[in-house]
């Protein structure tokens, strides 16, 4: 009825007035109010009953139906667990693995570089080793050398000694030539001889006459020698140094018997012990070889059935004879060692002696056996140990057979001889 009211009001709209116009928009406005607010109604009219039928439904729903939240949820963690075990499969056997392939190489890399740096190390240590080694055979054969050369010495000064001994039988058998001649003239012009006895005595003269001749050979053959031994001894020369020409006048005893060392040394050049030798005057064959050597005063003693050398100037006491066979260095030691323990001649303090102490055994002349040493000792340790060292794998010892000292490796075998 409104909507043909309204239809009325349209169709006649030309005919109506202003206020009439705005009557009618009144209304409309009114009308569309009242739609709106009909419209709304129906609307919640039927949300109303959409949620009723919800309600209904729920209620009438089963319960095992009613945990689909708990279904959404436990769903969403399983599929949560899923994806975490993936990717921790994923992790463990994609990404660790090569993780720890780069850590393992890098630790294989460093134990590499590690063993090659431990080797250059042992090598370094062994090139040492040989360097030491090398400088010890060159100190050794340098000392053979001036050895050698004072053995040559020796040789040229017998050489020379049989030269003139030649010489000295060459004069007699020319005089003798010379006698002879004068015989044969004498006789000859007295013609008081045979011809059998000229013949005799020509015989004799020729037997002289080629005597000469062999005498003047060995002349030659001694003077190519004795050339020879010059070049040979100016060649050995060259390549050492010669002992000083003066004389080495024998030291006070009162002034070397505190001068003395006692205390070993771990580092003794072949320098400190010329230098040594010649301030101390110690003999030496080779190195100080015109000194006379100190003077001792030995007096024996016999204690508990042990023979003992005390040396009154020197203020040392040697054993007499020393270990019976010969002993590395280490062995001496240890031997030193067992003497101590079972109490020689009743004492327990001895021990090798230093270079010093043994050097002062050492005598300018050999005695009966042939030895650098007094005869008061045993002639059986004609080279024995000292306490001093040349380096860690190398000491002195002394020499009474050739009468010097040398350094030589602690592996080498020389006789003991203690002192106190």
């Amino acid at each position: 009825m409104a909507c043909v009211t309204c239809i009325e009001l349209i169709v006649k709209g030309h005919t109506m007035s202003d206020n009439e116009n705005l009557e009618i928009k009144l209304q409309k406005i009114q009308l569309e109010k009242e739609r709106a607010i009909t419209k709304k109604a129906k609307f919640e009219a039927e949300n109303a009953k959409l949620l009723l039928e919800e309600k209904r439904k729920e209620v009438n729903t089963p319960f095992w139906k009613k945990i689909r939240f708990i279904q959404t949820i436990s769903k969403t963690f399983i599929t949560i667990i899923a994806i975490s075990s993936i990717f921790i499969l994923f992790y463990t056997y994609g990404i660790q693995p090569t993780i720890e392939y780069k850590s393992l190489k890098g630790l294989i890399e460093n134990m590499e570089l590690k063993r090659q740096y431990e080797t250059l190390i042992e090598e370094a240590k062994i090139k040492a080793k040989e360097a030491d080694s090398l400088r010890n055979i060159a100190i050794t054969e340098n000392r053979k050398l001036q050895a050698a050369n004072i053995e040559l010495e020796y040789k040229k000064n017998e050489i020379a000694e049989d030269y003139n001994n030649l010489e000295e039988e060459y004069k007699r058998f020319k005089n003798e030539r010379t006698k002879l001649n004068e015989s044969y003239k004498e006789l000859s012009i007295k013609n008081r001889i045979s011809e059998q006895e000229r013949q005799k005595f020509k015989k004799l003269y020729d037997t002289a006459d080629s005597s000469k001749r062999n005498l003047e050979e060995k002349v030659s053959q001694m003077t190519e020698k004795k050339e020879q031994a010059e070049s040979e001894r100016d060649r050995f020369a060259k390549s050492i140094i010669r002992p000083d020409t003066a004389i080495v006048k024998r030291p006070s005893i009162e002034s070397l018997k505190e001068a003395i060392r006692k205390k070993p040394l771990t580092k003794l050049s072949t320098q400190d012990v010329d230098d040594m030798l010649k301030a101390k005057g110690f003999f030496d064959k080779i190195s100080n070889r015109l000194s006379e050597g100190i003077e001792n005063q030995f007096t024996t003693r016999n204690l508990n059935g042990n023979m003992i050398v005390i040396d009154n100037k020197v203020g040392l006491t040697w054993q007499q004879s020393g270990s019976s066979k010969r002993l590395n260095y280490a062995m001496g030691l240890n031997w030193i060692e067992e003497l101590n323990r079972l109490h020689f001649a009743g004492y327990k303090d001895w021990r090798l002696p230093t270079l010093e102490e043994a050097m002062t055994l050492m005598e300018s002349i050999k005695n009966r056996d042939n030895l650098y040493i007094d005869s008061i000792f045993d002639n059986r340790q004609q080279m024995i140990w000292s306490a001093d060292k040349a380096d860690k794998d190398a000491v002195w010892y002394v020499d009474f057979n050739l009468g010097f000292c040398e350094a030589k490796m602690i592996t080498d075998e020389y006789y003991v001889r203690a002192v106190r």
